[in-house]
């Protein structure tokens, strides 16, 4: 089934329609995910997987780090500050320097481009692998969709993302895949895959280490964390999350493309043009009802086209957003309206100029 029966459903607008930062693309991932679901669910990422220390001081934090570090992993992410050298400095300093798998959160300002170290080795040891983590919104109330996989510094250094620097490490030709495609920002893919976390009390578990050993690992917070995020699915997200899934869209390769501007602005007129004409027929010879079904017609065009967007992300995995589609056949249709009703008040005007007149 393609669309899903949660179609008619309003979740398809959470969280977004709550808190006033709602695309009509927010539409097409849930959808996606309800029709996923109905066939099994999403699959667990084969990629990428989240290790939680929710709570955890940073001395067993250390410990986290180093029982990942003898489990293979393709690279690690340190999302998360050592802002203090006490009291483990040395610890930290041995646990990070020598690793060559990890890469260390840190962030770009904004207005200057400068890297903003987080932990105090960022600070005493330039040679450190690191990735900004800036979250691409200007407050919590945004939904993340997108992400920056890297800027240029003022001195013309690129500087990547967490999730660039991570796929780098772990797969230097998918990394280079996304270099390629020379876009300033990526839509982050949310459907495809599901992220597994593990809480860091599992990693002494038999068998955990299969979930771990080839793939790259992000050690962050993922519940008892103030930076929870929105997200255009139902779910809320820590950053940490967010960043996985930058990284499982750069080693799935499954990138969402945006149609381009001029091609939704064509869609937009053909399908302004069809609307107008559907309104002169239905003034032209329903009189009457043809508000009605100018109206019906008008509700039907817009279903149709979200169920198209919807069709679109679901096989072709772009987004086309149709809101100026949408908006010029609501606004197109209003200024009919007020066409016709200028035209009647110009109309009853001049009647009453020319009995004025005649008088």
């Amino acid at each position: 089934m393609l669309f899903g029966a949660d179609m008619t459903s309003l979740d398809i607008f959470a969280p977004a329609n709550k808190l006033g930062d709602f695309h009509i693309t927010d539409i097409y991932n849930v959808v996606e995910i309800n029709n996923i679901n109905e066939v099994g669910g999403r699959k667990k990422s084969d990629d990428v997987v989240i290790v939680s220390i929710d709570q955890l001081g940073r001395e067993e934090t250390l410990n986290v780090i180093n029982t990942v570090s003898d489990m293979h992993p393709t690279a690690i992410g340190l999302d998360f500050p050592f802002e203090d050298p006490e009291p483990f400095g040395q610890e930290v300093l041995n646990t990070i320097l020598f690793n060559d798998l990890i890469v260390s959160a840190n962030k770009v300002d904004p207005k200057s481009y400068e890297v903003i170290p987080l932990s105090f080795y960022e600070v005493m040891y330039d040679d450190i692998n690191t990735g900004f983590v800036n979250i691409d919104a200007a407050n919590t109330w945004n939904v993340i969709r997108t992400f920056h996989p890297y800027v240029l510094g003022r001195n013309g250094d690129t500087i990547p993302n967490m999730a660039l620097a991570l796929a780098r490490m772990a797969r230097p030709d998918l990394a280079q895949t996304l270099i390629a495609r020379n876009r300033s920002v990526e839509v982050i893919d949310f459907v495809s895959r599901e992220i597994r976390i593990i809480p860091h009390e599992r990693l002494s578990e038999a068998g955990i280490e299969q979930y771990i050993n080839g793939k790259v690992v992000l050690i962050g917070d993922t519940a008892y964390t103030p930076d929870i995020r929105i997200t255009p699915l139902k779910d809320l997200m820590a950053g940490v999350q967010i960043h996985a899934y930058a990284v499982q869209t750069i080693l799935g390769a499954s990138y969402i493309d945006m149609w381009p501007t001029w091609r939704i602005w064509l869609i937009a007129l053909v399908c302004s043009l069809i609307f107008l004409v559907i309104l002169q027929l239905a003034k032209q010879y329903l009189k009457d009802s043809g508000n009605w079904f100018v109206r019906f017609s008008q509700f039907i065009l817009m279903i149709l086209l979200v169920l198209w967007g919807c069709y679109i992300f679901s096989v072709y995995h772009a987004y086309a957003d149709f809101t100026i589609v949408i908006s010029m056949l609501v606004f197109s249709s209003l200024a009919f309206d007020l066409a016709y009703f200028l035209i009647g008040v110009s109309k009853k005007i001049f009647d009453i100029i020319i009995k004025y007149i005649q008088k």
